[in-house]
């Protein structure tokens, strides 16, 4: 008897779980792009192919949040091309007209705090203090980003603050060449 309960409980499981079948559930996360240059068939395209590949659908990248949208720019194939123009702003501008990811961070100034907060924990990359090619990328990114905000007048008084703050306090009296000892006006 107990195993004849059993076996029906797990048949009306089955057709409960069959509820909504078929209706796709838009989850947004950290978008995952469906081919990297780390992927042999990368090299089966050219760059105009692939830039649309790696649109975000648009479906997910309404539902992102801003941290999760910061982190998928920043991990985008081609966010180095906003280095590859004299000006930085144009670069960005260039690849946001490209980029529907990018498009929509620049739309969101509250994703400025996780910008800064990225840049801030890669700081030691952008110093040339390490080799991790994608991280220093990342970090570069943030504050190529989060300049570009500024260039448009658009930090937040909060990111200004932190992100124009220096970032360095020398507290030791310093010797110049000569030997002459220069105090610390701190």
């Amino acid at each position: 008897m107990k195993l004849k309960k059993l076996m029906m409980a797990l048949v009306a499981a089955g057709i409960f779980a069959g509820v909504g079948a078929g209706v796709e559930d838009v989850k947004a996360e950290v978008y995952t792009y469906p081919i990297t240059p780390n992927d042999p068939e990368w090299a089966n395209y050219n760059h105009a192919e692939l830039v649309d590949m790696l649109q975000i659908p648009e479906d997910i990248l309404a539902e992102m949040t801003d941290e999760d949208l910061v982190d998928s720019v920043l991990s985008y194939p081609w966010i180095c091309d906003i280095r590859f123009y004299d000006d930085y702003n144009v670069g960005v501008q260039i690849v946001a007209d490209n980029f529907n990811g990018l498009k929509e961070l620049l739309n969101r100034p509250s994703a400025q705090k996780i910008l800064l907060s990225r840049f801030d924990e890669n700081k030691l990359f952008t110093q040339g203090l390490s080799h991790d090619f994608d991280k220093r990328l990342r970090a570069e990114s943030a504050e190529i980003l989060l300049i570009f905000f500024g260039n448009q007048g658009m930090l937040t008084d909060e990111t200004k603050l932190r992100f124009m703050e220096p970032t360095f306090e020398w507290k030791y009296d310093v010797k110049t060449p000569r030997g002459t000892i220069v105090k610390n006006k701190k």
